[in-house]
C-alpha cells in the first residue's frame, strides 16, 4: 500500500513540472520583436499619412420626389418615378500624423496618432410637373412633414478629429508573419452642421422655410486591436488591421427653424423652433483596413523606412443624433472609406 501511495505522489508531483515552469519569466523571447532593435534607451518612429476618404452619414434624407403632392403633381395623376433626396457625400482629402516610442523592454511600444478630416457636401433639388417635391423635415411652420415646396437645398459640413493612443508589441508569430496587438484609448473632437432650405411660391404667396442642425461630440474610450503583415519576401508583404472602440461620448445637439411667409393678407418673420439636447452614451468604433507595405532596414538594420498604400474602413455606429421629426427614423451611423497612404522611419 504505502509503495503504491508514494508513486503516485511521484507521478503527481511530476505532471505538475511543466506548470510550474511556464510561470516564470522566459530567458529568451518566443518571439521575437521585429527589427530595428532598441540598442540603447529606445527608437522612435514618426509616421505621415494622406487620406481619401468618402464621408456618409445615414437618416440625413431631406426630400422627396416621385409623389403626389397636390402642386406640381395633382391628385388625380400619376407621378413618374422619383428619388429620396439626401446630402451628395462624396470624397475629401484629410491626412495623419505618428509618433512612437519603442522600449528596450521586450519591445514594447507606445504610440500616438492625429487624423484630420474636413468633408462637405451641398445638394438641391427642383419640382418638376411629373415628380414633384415634398419635404421630410419642416413641420412647425406648415404643420408637417411632408409639404410641397418648389425647391429645396441642403449644405452639410463636418470636420473631423480623432487622437488615438496605443501600447503595443510588434513581433515574429512565424518566419512570415508578424502581429501587433495593441490596446489602448481613443479621444474624438467632431462638430457638425446641417443647413435645410425650402421654397414655395404660389401666385403671390411665398413660404421660405430654413433649418439649421448642429451636432457636436467630444469622447473618450478604450480601444483595442490587431496590426498583421504576411510577408511575401523580406521587405514587401500584405498588412492587415482591425481595432474596435468602446467611446465615451457626449453630444450637444441643437435645432433652429426659420420660415418667412407672405401672403396678400399678412407677413411673418420668426423662428418657429429653437431647442436643443444633449445625450451622453457610449458608441461602438469598427475600423479595418487592408493593402500593401514596403519596409526596407538599412545601417545595419539599425534604421527602417516603410511605406503602405492600402483601403481603409471606419464604422462609427448609432453617431448621428441630430434632432428629427418625430416619424423619422431615429440615428444613424457614421462611415468612412478610401484610400490611405503612408511613410514613416523609425530610427
Amino acid at each position: 500500500m504505502l509503495p503504491s501511495l508514494l508513486l503516485a505522489s511521484s507521478l503527481l508531483a511530476d505532471s505538475k513540472m511543466p506548470l510550474e515552469r511556464v510561470t516564470t519569466l522566459p530567458d529568451q523571447s518566443a518571439t521575437p520583436a521585429v527589427a530595428p532593435a532598441v540598442r540603447n534607451t529606445l527608437n522612435v518612429t514618426t509616421t505621415a499619412d494622406f487620406i481619401w476618404w468618402k464621408t456618409y452619414l445615414a437618416n440625413m434624407e431631406y426630400a422627396w420626389t416621385g409623389i403626389v403632392d397636390e402642386a406640381s403633381v395633382p391628385r388625380d395623376a400619376n407621378p413618374s418615378k422619383g428619388r429620396i433626396k439626401a446630402p451628395d457625400f462624396h470624397f475629401a482629402p484629410g491626412f495623419k500624423v505618428g509618433l512612437g516610442l519603442t522600449f528596450k523592454h521586450d519591445g514594447w511600444d507606445l504610440y500616438s496618432r492625429y487624423t484630420w478630416l474636413n468633408a462637405h457636401s451641398h445638394t438641391h433639388a427642383t419640382a418638376q410637373p411629373k415628380t414633384g417635391l415634398v419635404s421630410t423635415f419642416p413641420f412647425s411652420a406648415t404643420g408637417a412633414s411632408g409639404f410641397p415646396y418648389n425647391t429645396a437645398s441642403v449644405k452639410w459640413e463636418q470636420e473631423f478629429s480623432v487622437l488615438d493612443l496605443e501600447l503595443g508589441r510588434n513581433f515574429f508569430i512565424s518566419k512570415r508573419l508578424t502581429l501587433r496587438p495593441h490596446v489602448g484609448l481613443k479621444s474624438d473632437w467632431i462638430e457638425e452642421e446641417f443647413h435645410e432650405h425650402y421654397f414655395l411660391q404660389v401666385n403671390t404667396s411665398i413660404l421660405d422655410t430654413s433649418v439649421h442642425r448642429k451636432e457636436n461630440v467630444w469622447g473618450i474610450g478604450i480601444r483595442g486591436g490587431l496590426n498583421s503583415v504576411w510577408h511575401f519576401v523580406k521587405s514587401f508583404g500584405l498588412y492587415g488591421d482591425i481595432t474596435v472602440t468602446a467611446l465615451w461620448s457626449d453630444f450637444h445637439t441643437s435645432l433652429k427653424e426659420h420660415f418667412i411667409e407672405k401672403t396678400s393678407n399678412q407677413s411673418l418673420d420668426l423662428d418657429s423652433v429653437n431647442t436643443h439636447q444633449k445625450i451622453q452614451q457610449v458608441m461602438p468604433v469598427l475600423e479595418t483596413g487592408l493593402g500593401f507595405i514596403y519596409q526596407h532596414w538599412f545601417h545595419q538594420e539599425r534604421h527602417l523606412f516603410f511605406a503602405k498604400a492600402g483601403w481603409e474602413g471606419q464604422i462609427w455606429f448609432d453617431y448621428n443624433q441630430l434632432i428629427q421629426p418625430p416619424t423619422a427614423p431615429k440615428c444613424g451611423s457614421l462611415s468612412f472609406q478610401g484610400l490611405t497612404a503612408e511613410i514613416g522611419f523609425t530610427f
